[in-house]
């Protein structure tokens, strides 16, 4: 805990230190550029409240844009800290139905490496049955339907039953990206759903 304050007070110590370097460059720049095209003589020492004022304007944009980037990182963290601890399993895929991201609990249901990259229709199936092809036509990804789907994952020639639910988002290409949930339904409860539907 205090490792972690000690690392956000450095950060923002050497932002000050880099920036206020910068700051000061800047200032100095920008004063003796109004000097020249006002075409004014000043003495350094009347150059002093100018360049403080400058400085201080410049200083102060800076710590704004250091604040809103700490607070957007802040919200970052927590984004990823609640996704990756999410006991449902999360899968981002690009345009084409590869995983590109997903967290620990949709690799321990996929028994995947880190770097390992799959389509995510090749362990997709709408039918209890390892050998059976899903109908494209009937696929949840391919209908932008954002309603919770029930279906089964392949996993070592098993097949477990789960609830789906999607969304999308366009990546930062401007294409179409999903974001799938997987949440695992046993036995019992989908013969109790089963009961519910008739």
């Amino acid at each position: 805990m205090h490792s972690g304050k000690r690392g956000n007070n450095r950060s923002f110590y050497l932002f000050l230190l880099k920036n206020g370097l910068i700051s000061m460059i800047v200032s100095f720049i920008i004063v003796q550029s109004l000097i020249s095209m006002l075409h004014v003589n000043i003495h350094n020492v009347d150059k002093l409240p100018l360049f403080f004022f400058v400085l201080i304007n410049i200083t102060a944009f800076f710590m704004i844009i250091f604040m809103q980037e700490r607070k957007l990182r802040s919200r970052q963290e927590q984004i990823l800290a609640v996704i990756k601890n999410s006991t449902q399993s999360i899968f981002i895929l690009d345009k084409n139905k590869n995983i590109i991201s997903l967290n620990d609990a949709g690799k321990d249901l996929l028994n995947l490496g880190n770097k390992e990259i799959v389509n995510f229709c090749d362990v997709c199936s709408t039918y209890p049955g390892t050998n059976k092809i899903c109908e494209v036509s009937k696929c949840f990804l391919m209908n932008d339907q954002e309603n919770p789907e029930e279906l089964y994952i392949k996993s070592h020639k098993a097949l477990i039953p789960v609830q789906a639910s999607v969304s999308f988002y366009t990546t930062p290409e401007n294409e179409k990206g999903t974001v799938i949930g997987l949440q695992k339904i046993s036995e019992k409860r989908k013969e109790e759903q089963k009961k519910l539907k008739k």
